[in-house]
């Protein structure tokens, strides 16, 4: 009962999984079809985790299907290095071959995998391909590679579900010998939650702990996340730490905290984005709306601007505090900025510890210099030292 319930470093799975029933739904019609679709969405925003979960027995068996009629097989394409056609049909023909007696016999690996997908379905049955992080695979797509898959994924009873950032159309190259792949997919895309929701999961997720948070803390977290998925998890994680230990949490310190923490996720999202998604970001914030009306679409369906009072926002008061970061290093000088990261790379605690020493180490150098003198020592000493430590805190303070 006093396990943590919010989970960012992993898939949530099981009970740890919340909500999405809409969307559940929608993907199990598809799966019942069967037809090919596309879980798409941003980094963090629990696609491992809803692909997991739709093709869960649990799930499953809620909605009726007979998972005795179904053979399920999930791939992480992650876990290949340097993927190549060959290296894909082979991991994916291992876990199919688990459900039947068949080895690799023929010299053609293609070939073999066709005849593998007969023998699955020739009772019937239907054979779902779960293939997540299928953004490892766009090196491979296009050409005479993806009309083979479509084929493949084409067969009666077969379908394919991907998880990835970008749409299969974005990862695939063009090409016009033959009919795209992902013409057979439909985008299931996973958005962030709406105010209603996010704050509805951040009070269940602690009440499932026999915690209750005050309004203002939940208006607080779900300020701070912008219904961002991850962000609830990982702000979560950390509130409900302190909860157990404080009895009144500093509201400024914790979101200086969460930024540093979610600095990194932050830096992969703004370099997932183009750069004509990042001006429209930073003159969002700057309140410019002197920008490309598609871009702004594409910017609001990801889930980085929200619109309130016909005006737009960036969805998070984190995200906001990290853009600004990043526009205040842009007008710097190199030398500044140099110090600036510097700074920020070292926490209160090890800037106090870096100002201590220091002064020591001046303490000590200046007493076997003067110790002839012992007046005038003590006297340059405590000027010194007072000139250091002073500077050393202005310099903290001010860069």
């Amino acid at each position: 009962m006093n396990r943590n319930p919010f989970c960012f470093d992993r898939p949530a799975l099981g009970e740890d999984f919340y909500d999405r029933k809409g969307k559940i739904e929608e993907a199990v019609g598809l799966i019942k079809k069967p037809h090919c679709f596309s879980i798409i969405g941003e980094e963090g925003i629990g696609k491992t985790s809803f692909l997991k979960r739709i093709i869960s027995k649990e799930v499953l068996e809620t909605y009726g299907i007979d998972l005795e009629q179904y053979i399920l097989v999930y791939f992480n394409i992650g876990k290949l290095h340097r993927v190549t056609e060959e290296k894909f049909v082979e991991a994916i023909y291992r876990k199919l071959s688990e459900y039947c007696d068949s080895e690799i016999e023929s010299k053609d690996l293609f070939e073999e995998f066709t005849h593998l997908l007969d023998r699955l379905t020739s009772d019937g049955k239907k054979v779902v391909i779960a293939l997540d992080e299928f953004e490892n695979a766009k090196s491979i797509l296009g050409g005479d590679f993806s009309h083979w898959l479509r084929n493949a994924f084409q067969k009666q009873n077969v379908m394919a579900i991907t998880a990835s950032h970008r749409t299969v159309a974005e990862l695939e190259e063009p090409q016009s010998k033959w009919s795209p792949l992902f013409n057979i997919f439909i985008n299931l895309s996973l958005g962030f939650f709406k105010e209603e929701e996010s704050q509805k999961m951040i009070t269940e997720m602690f009440g499932k702990r026999g915690l209750s948070l005050s309004t203002e803390e939940i208006s607080f977290l779900k300020e701070l996340s912008g219904g961002n998925p991850y962000l609830i998890q990982l702000l979560g994680n950390y509130f409900y730490k302190k909860k157990k230990k404080e009895t009144e949490i500093d509201f400024q310190r914790f979101k200086n905290e969460m930024l540093y923490r979610a600095k990194d996720h932050f830096e992969w999202c703004w370099n997932s984005l183009r750069d004509e998604e990042r001006r429209c970001i930073e003159k969002v914030r700057k309140g410019d709306c002197d920008f490309d009306s598609q871009v702004e679409n594409k910017m609001k369906e990801r889930g980085y601007l929200v619109e309130k009072d016909n005006k737009l926002y960036l969805f998070s008061e984190l995200f906001l505090l990290f853009v600004d970061e990043k526009m205040k290093l842009e007008k710097m000088p190199s030398y500044h900025k140099t110090l600036y990261l510097l700074k920020k790379s070292l926490s209160r605690r090890s800037q106090r510890f870096f100002v201590i020493l220091a002064t020591v180490i001046s303490m000590i150098l200046l007493y076997i210099t003067f110790q002839e003198n012992e007046w005038a020592a003590t006297l340059l000493l405590a000027i010194i030292v007072g000139l250091i430590a002073a500077i050393a805190d202005f310099f903290l303070h001010q860069v």
